[in-house]
């Protein structure tokens, strides 16, 4: 065969397993018919060109441009027509690889739901509403005034989501149950992209409502898909309340009894969702050390009786979080080809805006967020680590007889390791960043991307900045990270902010150069 020369034209997930691709945009019609997730297309432009030069059309742009909002915005009643335009609507964004990995795959789960909905009850479901809310937020841009009328219709469908989650709430049918909880949760997603309220820092009252609502009712089986979706998502958010610096007696967003309950759904399902079973686990991990730091920390340096039982509980703690540290060291290797990411090196130019030169690049941005999130869960088993350590030596240092000196040098050793783990999955986090965000190689000079990136464009880019937003918070608050890389990262997510309008960054980003600042005083 003739090499025909010039690089291959086909997409991400069916070059890395080296078969044809049939090259349909936005995703192949080969990855649909197989149900694999589409990684998308390179853009075989040259490298300083943008689509709007290029002449190219944002898939996603397309789409957004057509989101069916003007009915449900105007009189809140949505005809059973619309809601059919919406689902397919959903189903075609989840099918893009910037919008399938949302959230754990929770815009997937979408369609089945509103499909549920009969005629008689769709003019009072507030789904619809919400995701309006969320889509023209999406798509506005809060410093141009020509989007203010855009800005106006989404407060209007956020408005009239929240007059009918309220009668929902108020008369809830049990059949109704997903619906309830997933309407909330998009709320929240809305609030994140609005809310620069920094007295909820990693959460917001919609989420908040969501977490109390499920914690009222009895979990459920994991075998049907949107309930798993749905806690799945609301698992990896509460992932980031345990950075939070609260006290040990604030209520968590899950109750222990439901954490034990969801783990053991998740870990008889008949397909493992191995990223939610570690999550789970973690989480449960964080529960019972709070107890511990709550009950028995106050009493060490009085209560020989109750340091040794303390210390004691913490040593199995430590053994559980090795066991689901050793558990997790095996998931890359159970990923696929086309799961897997490769490592670059990007030019060293002067004014580059990089932590490092070093850049990884994946196959897929679902693949991109499943290796943020694994990062994630490494730091915080790490960061439950840390707090073990602290409880082992507080007992020892106030009872020199509960342990054998020599623990003391194991701990401090212990202590410098996962230090030095947590800043090598910090390194990580932040070379995936060129990735999802881009690059400038001098100050007001437009963002690059990596050459294997998939092809900008706003509204990609702006999902992509979206999910890495968390994966470097938990980089940048987590213990052992220096002042400089710490700011650095601040610096990162207020860009986001800046010129992605994403409300949230602005309050991760404030938290995060606290913790610098913090950092900088120590030092000195």
């Amino acid at each position: 065969m003739v090499y025909p020369g010039g690089p291959s034209k086909g997409c991400y997930t069916c070059r890395a397993r080296k078969v044809k691709c049939d090259e349909a945009r936005p995703v192949c019609k080969r990855c649909v018919k197989g149900n694999r997730v589409c990684g998308g297309y390179r853009n075989l432009n040259n490298k300083g060109s943008s689509r709007k030069r290029s002449g190219q059309e944002d898939p996603m742009a397309k789409l957004l441009a057509n989101l069916p909002v003007s009915t449900a915005a105007n009189s809140g009643h949505l005809p059973y027509q619309e809601r059919d335009n919406i689902c397919a609507f959903i189903k075609l964004i989840a099918r893009l690889p910037q919008g399938r990995g949302l959230h754990g795959g929770l815009l997937t789960a979408v369609p089945p739901v509103l499909a549920e909905l009969e005629q008689s009850i769709i003019a009072s479901s507030p789904l619809p509403s919400a995701l309006s809310a969320l889509f023209l937020t999406f798509v506005s841009d809060k410093s141009d005034v020509k989007d203010h009328g855009t800005l106006t219709e989404a407060m209007a469908c956020y408005g009239k989501a929240l007059q009918l989650t309220r009668q929902l709430m108020e008369h809830l049918d049990e059949q109704r149950r997903c619906e309830l909880v997933m309407t909330i949760f998009v709320l929240a997603m809305y609030e994140d992209l609005n809310s620069e309220d920094h007295a909820r820092p990693t959460s917001n009252s919609h989420l908040e409502g969501a977490m109390a609502f499920v914690r009222s009712q009895k979990c459920r089986s994991f075998g049907e898909d949107t309930t798993r979706k749905i806690y799945s998502a609301l698992l990896t958010r509460a992932l980031f309340t345990c950075f939070d610096d609260i006290k040990s007696d604030t209520p968590f967003i899950f109750t222990l009894n439901d954490l034990q309950l969801l783990h053991h759904g998740l870990a008889t399902e008949k397909v493992t969702d191995y990223l939610n079973l570690y999550n789970s686990a973690l989480l449960i991990i964080h529960l019972q050390l709070r107890d511990l730091e709550r009950d028995a920390w106050p009493s060490f340096p009085s209560n020989g009786v109750v340091a040794a039982a303390g210390a004691t509980r913490a040593n199995s703690l430590l053994a559980a979080i090795t066991s689901i540290e050793y558990q997790m060291s095996e998931w890359p290797s159970t990923l696929p080809p086309e799961s897997k990411y490769v490592t670059t090196q990007l030019s060293s130019e002067k004014n580059i805006d990089l932590w490092t030169r070093t850049a990884y690049i994946y196959p897929t941005l679902g693949a991109g967020y499943d290796w943020s999130r694994y990062r994630m869960l490494q730091i915080l088993a790490h960061s439950l680590r840390l707090r073990a350590y602290r409880l082992l030596a507080n007992s020892l240092y106030g009872h020199c007889l509960v342990l054998p000196n020599t623990q003391l040098a194991d701990i401090a050793s212990g202590t410098a390791m996962t230090h030095s783990k947590i800043r090598a999955l910090a390194h990580d986090t932040c070379a995936s960043l060129p990735y999802h965000l881009g690059y400038r190689t001098s100050p007001g000079s437009e963002r690059r991307y990596p050459s294997e990136a998939l092809p900008e464009g706003k509204y990609p880019r702006r999902l992509s900045a979206l999910h890495i937003s968390w994966a470097l918070y938990v980089a940048g608050i987590a213990e052992g990270i220096d002042s400089a890389q710490r700011f650095w990262i601040s610096h990162q997510l207020t860009i986001m902010n800046r010129e992605m309008g994403i409300g949230k960054a602005a309050v991760l980003a404030e938290l995060v150069r606290r913790a610098a600042a913090l950092e900088t005083q120590n030092v000195a």
